[in-house]
């Protein structure tokens, strides 16, 4: 919540206009809320003959004088010179008193005179409107939590893939698919190799090059060796 604005509408105006615009003789109005001036130009000067003339801040300024070309616009005026309808406005105190005061300055001398006029029922006293919440910006963050949504840009991995890449990566870990390019291995594999390997342990075919062995075999051999071990078969006894 914040704390209640006080606002009123006022004009300033004085016959110290024209002639004596940037002498000492420098009228001015002041509006003081708990000790500080709130009746201020848009420069932030006070209200005044040399701060507000055809000179200074022109746009405030409003001639009324018989002595100028455009001549006296405002009959019902007595003042030779006003400005235009401004606001003064200003915080109050959350807690607490807060006290005003109006002061018009008649400087140097009491011979001409100045005005200020408040606005009929323009005197108010409300809540300050809450600043608006600061726009969103339109430059992303980046953020180190996974995105639900894909990229655009696929990073590398280590890790095996379902779908074939166009650029796939290297990667450490096995492939479901077969391998184009199928590695060297030691361990034997159930499918035939096209470049067997030579192994001294028997195979369960028949070799084309048999080796020579000293023990015996259940076949016959067909070149027999001479043996002094007896045989089975009986030996019919020679003519003496």
């Amino acid at each position: 919540m914040n704390s209640p604005q006080i606002s009123f509408e006022y004009m300033f105006g004085s016959d110290e206009y024209y002639e004596y615009i940037g002498s000492a003789f420098n009228d001015a109005f002041a509006f003081f809320l708990n000790g500080e001036n709130i009746a201020l130009l848009p420069d932030g000067t006070p209200v005044a003959i040399n701060s507000v003339n055809p000179m200074n801040n022109s746009e405030l300024y409003h001639e009324n004088d018989v002595s100028e070309p455009s001549g006296m616009q405002y009959i019902e005026i007595e003042a030779d010179g006003f400005t235009s309808i401004m606001t003064a406005s200003g915080a109050t105190n959350e807690t607490g008193w807060n006290t005003i005061k109006l002061v018009i300055a008649d400087v140097s001398d009491r011979i001409l005179d100045s005005y200020v006029l408040l606005s009929a029922n323009s005197f108010t006293c409300v809540e300050a409107p809450l600043a608006d919440p600061a726009p969103t910006t339109a430059s992303p963050t980046v953020s180190q939590q996974p995105s639900l949504e894909p990229t655009m840009l696929p990073s590398s991995s280590s890790k095996p893939t379902r779908h074939i890449s166009d650029s796939p990566s290297t990667s450490r870990e096995p492939s479901v698919l077969p391998s184009s390019k199928p590695s060297s291995t030691t361990r034997p594999t159930i499918q035939a190799s096209d470049k067997p390997s030579m192994s001294n342990m028997p195979s369960s075919l028949p070799s084309q090059s048999p080796t020579i062995s000293s023990m015996p075999t259940t076949q016959p051999s067909i070149i027999p060796t001479s043996s002094r071990i007896p045989s089975w078969q009986v030996r019919y006894p020679s003519d003496q």
